[in-house]
């Protein structure tokens, strides 16, 4: 019995391959991934902005009907800024309570200010005046 090892030997010649195919996938992936990424970054960027905006405009009309007040004079001086800390006003239970940094020509602190709103702006139902010494005034608002 003899073996012809001819036709083994025809298995292990190399067998032609066809080219790969370059996927497109993980390219549009990553662009559709990109473009969402950046319609988040967009929608959020614009939502912080309004919020800061509109915030502005409350810290001017609070910083207006306290320009004059007696207290804040005496104690603080003429008001140089008024601005929200953020953080604190978050931290409160109450969303009609926020926390704004105050510096006058006098003193700095922080102002604690209830108001509502109401079609001419903000009204103050309460205000209390922290100065940097820890003293704390609660304001007489009319």
């Amino acid at each position: 019995m003899s073996h012809d090892f001819s036709d083994y030997g025809q298995n292990l010649q190399p067998q032609p391959t066809a080219p790969k195919k370059s996927s497109k996938q993980p390219i549009i992936l990553a662009v559709v991934g990109g473009i969402a990424l950046m319609c988040l970054l967009v929608c959020c960027g614009a939502g912080i902005w309004v919020v800061q905006f509109g915030m502005s405009v409350v810290s001017a009309d609070i910083e207006n009907q306290l320009r004059d007040h007696p207290e804040i004079e005496e104690h603080v001086g003429a008001i140089q800024s008024l601005e929200v800390d953020w953080a604190k006003s978050m931290a409160e239970d109450d969303y009609d309570i926020w926390t704004y940094d105050i510096e006058g020509s006098k003193a700095s602190g922080e102002l604690i200010v209830e108001s509502t709103s109401d079609d001419d702006g903000e009204v103050i139902v309460a205000a209390t005046l922290r100065l940097s010494t820890g003293e704390k005034i609660e304001l007489t608002i009319d």
